[in-house]
């Protein structure tokens, strides 16, 4: 059992150091089974190594749905050595999308995992790049800032 309490307070201890999960706006466009979405989110550290995102996106042609979401993500930048300059994470979103016109789909829970990435080319600016599935596929490509 003091083994498992130890190993335990290690782990907690070391997920609030040494990380790269940022304070972030990332917002951009992207591809999608349901379209061309534009999104936002914003990406709150709860770890040296874990964020969590509140997140929206709407379909960009025709905006006939949004979809509120939260995301969860893991970054690996330490694990696998990955120079400051560089993010790269994995993780999955739950969210609810809504049709505005109900001709276009049915109202529904949205989910899924995501791998994805960033490239720091300022301290503060950067670019990001996003694949996901779940209930839908999609991929997303914009710009993230530091805050």
């Amino acid at each position: 059992m003091k083994k498992i309490i130890l190993l335990s307070l290690f782990v907690f201890a070391t997920m609030f150091t040494f990380g790269q999960a940022n304070k972030g706006l990332n917002f951009g466009l992207g591809l999608s089974s349901g379209g061309f979405p534009v999104y936002v989110n914003y990406d709150i550290p709860v770890g040296a190594n874990l964020s969590i995102a509140p997140s929206v996106q709407a379909n960009l042609n025709g905006f006939d749905w949004i979809t509120p979401a939260a995301k969860i993500d893991f970054y690996f930048d330490n694990m696998l050595d990955i120079p400051e300059t560089f993010d790269f994470y994995a993780g999955g979103n739950i969210g609810f999308t809504i049709f505005l016109d109900e001709a276009s789909g049915t109202s529904g829970l949205h989910a899924g995992i995501e791998v994805g990435g960033r490239w720091w080319f300022k301290e503060d600016m950067g670019l990001n790049l996003e694949f996901s599935g779940g209930t839908g596929f999609g991929t997303k490509l914009g710009l993230s800032m530091k805050m």
